[in-house]
Formats: C-alpha cells, structure tokens, sequence
C-alpha cells in the first residue's frame, strides 16, 4: 500500500531542440541598457543553437508570464542607476514615522507589454520559441537562459522570478 502520492514530472528532461540555422548571438546580445523583467514562469523548453563559427551552445527558453518590467538605467561611468518603480513615494511627515504623505517622485520606468515586446523581440529567435509557448500563454515573453548560468538555480513552472536582460536582447544577463 502506498502511504504518499508521487509526481515525477519535475524531474523529466527537456527534450534539446537544435536550431541549424547559425545566429550571431554577440549582435543580438549588444545593443541598448536591456529590461528587468518580473513574472511568473508558465512553460520551459531547452534549444542547441550552432553560432557563425560553427561553436554549439545551449539554452533553456523560460516562458514568462510578465508581471512588470522596468527600463535599466545606467550613468556615465557605466554603473546601474536605481529605477523608478513608482510615480510615487511615500515620505514621513510626523514624529517617530507617525503620519506620511503622498508625493510625485517622477514618470516612472515601467514599460507595458508592447514596448517590453518591440524591445528585446528577435525575429530570428522569435520564430523557434513561439511554437513552445504554452497556450493560454498570451501575455508571455521568452527568455533564453544559458544553460552554464542554469546549474547554479533551480526553475520550475510557477515560480516567480526576476532577471536583467543583456541590452535589449532576450538574453538573461550573466
């Protein structure tokens, strides 16, 4: 008799989809400061993707349902500003933090799904990933994770998460 029921799903392997087509990745990697991204992650595929020089590297394409996404800043020495996540902040106007008050803090970096879509969307790999995106999915991006950086985490479906692109690229940053 069994005392505990067992799902072994997570444990599955992808399936590798190889993309015979060679891609440049270092142009579609450059260009831009690139996105945070914030969502939930409905669906999970795993590509082999043969570069111009003939090297094969691998990917896992997570399918994000998005939540947020925010426009990175960087200033002239090249460090990361912080972001504005809000039109709005709350500021102490009382003794010991007893009362606050709402002021403008500025326009905000949010960026809606379309401009999230015309900034990191690449034809060349849009064309591979979007016959995995799990259906229903409609609001989804796919990101590609490569898959040295994936040893380090472990991502299932329905786990939230949070990840900077590589300019404005689908590519998590290292």
């Amino acid at each position: 008799m069994m005392s505990r029921l067992y799902d072994n799903k997570p444990l599955l392997n992808l399936p590798i989809i190889n993309i015979q087509q060679t891609l440049n990745i270092e142009k579609l990697e450059s260009g831009g400061d690139g996105v945070i991204v914030e969502g939930v992650v409905k669906g999970r595929s795993k590509f082999s993707v043969t570069d111009l020089s003939s090297n094969k590297r691998r990917y896992y394409i997570l399918h994000l349902k998005v939540l947020k996404a925010h426009r990175r800043k960087f200033n002239s020495n090249g460090q990361e500003e912080e972001l504005n996540f809000s039109e709005t902040q709350k500021v102490c106007t009382g003794y010991l933090n007893s009362s606050y008050k709402v002021t403008a803090k500025g326009v905000s970096d949010r960026l809606s799904f379309d401009e999230l879509q015309k900034l990191i969307s690449k034809d060349e790999l849009s064309k591979h990933t979007n016959q995995y995106k799990p259906e229903g999915c409609i609001d989804c991006v796919s990101l590609w994770l490569p898959e040295n950086q994936s040893e380090k985490i472990e991502i299932d479906i329905d786990d939230s998460v949070r990840v900077k692109t590589e300019g404005n690229s689908p590519f998590i940053c290292k």
